[in-house]
């Protein structure tokens, strides 16, 4: 018989007619497991993907009117093709800063690492980078001031866009020479 009172403690216990059931339904459990599993292979990976993607070895040399150009940014941005670098789940952007000699190594995960293989286009642009749009430009900080001597030559707008550079370069086994011989006009 239910007398309300635990024998162990003097504390007044509830009725069992004040009890609440929780019942679960097994299609609710079936649904919270999937989606435990879905989350769980998004943080972990349930791909056979390595990452990061692995590199070559990509050194090359720039040139502009046939004079080494020192000072730029080399950029590999990924072909349509390239699927495996486009879609990774890790950002690659592989890319080099030239030499006063326009030579450089590219770097995509750590320095002088290499490219992941498959086909990219090509952008150079002036060390640092520049401000297509007015929008672009209004929003950059302010450039640090330049040392005083030898300016750097203009690079040429079109190579400072992969869609209209015209450079392209595909990544192989081994290591990989890319020779760039820009033109400014």
């Amino acid at each position: 018989m239910w007398t309300g009172l635990n024998p162990y403690v003097d504390v007044p216990t509830r009725s069992p007619e004040s009890l609440v059931i929780l019942t679960v339904r097994p299609r609710a459990v079936v649904h919270l497991g999937l989606v435990a599993l879905i989350g769980i292979c998004s943080l972990t990976g349930c791909t056979k993907e390595e990452l990061p993607l692995p590199t070559q070895p990509v050194t090359g040399k720039v040139t502009l009117d046939s004079k080494p150009l020192g000072g730029a940014e080399i950029w590999l941005v990924p072909a349509d093709s390239n699927d495996k670098v486009k879609n990774a789940k890790m950002t690659v952007r592989p890319y080099a800063k030239t030499k006063v000699d326009g030579t450089f190594i590219i770097n995509s995960y750590l320095t002088d690492d290499g490219a992941p293989l498959g086909e990219y286009r090509v952008m150079v642009v002036v060390e640092g980078g520049q401000a297509n749009t007015q929008e672009e430009r209004e929003d950059d900080m302010p450039a640090a001031p330049k040392p005083k001597g030898k300016r750097r030559p203009a690079i040429p707008a079109k190579y400072s866009d992969p869609t209209t550079s015209g450079l392209t370069f595909t990544v192989k086994e081994g290591p990989n020479e890319l020779v760039l011989e820009l033109k400014s006009k």
